[in-house]
């Protein structure tokens, strides 16, 4: 297994469906659940520092089939309990501080990528959504 394994420590089953040579065709399919995700984006961004790391972690705590960033700080400390112990406490360290401005790199990262997606979108809002997603997440998960 490559990478930290916390997408492994928090799945779920999905079901989806395609239609191939006009069949619907049925799979159930393993993936990260939420925490799971957050916890192995928040490490490859702190590996990578790339902007679609920043603005995957934000867009998901913001629009996650669970209910949005209050959801996200619930499952993360059900499921990763201790997840400032250790590695985890340096790369959610660094997910703040990269969102700690509105105009951070992170910040910048969703703003950007969601305004092009979503011209129609105010791109203040969007970034104001960015860094307080990701405070309250900080925030809530213990680490001030």
């Amino acid at each position: 297994m490559r990478g930290t394994g916390y997408a492994a420590l928090d799945t779920e089953v999905r079901n989806l469906s395609a239609i191939d040579q006009g069949q619907t065709k049925y799979a159930e399919v393993k993936v990260a659940a939420l925490a799971g995700f957050l916890m192995a984006k928040a490490a490859a961004a702190h590996g990578r520092g790339k902007p679609k790391d920043w603005y995957d972690i934000a867009f998901v705590l913001i629009h996650n089939d669970l209910g949005g960033v209050d959801a996200a700080i619930e499952r993360t400390n059900s499921v990763f309990p201790n997840v400032l112990k250790g590695p985890g406490k340096t790369w959610l360290t660094e997910l703040l501080a990269n969102f700690a401005e509105t105009n951070s790199q992170g910040v910048e990262a969703y703003a950007t990528q969601m305004f092009l997606d979503h011209p129609e979108l105010d791109r203040e809002t969007l970034s104001a959504d960015a860094y307080l997603a990701v405070s309250q997440f900080c925030k809530g998960i213990g680490l001030s």
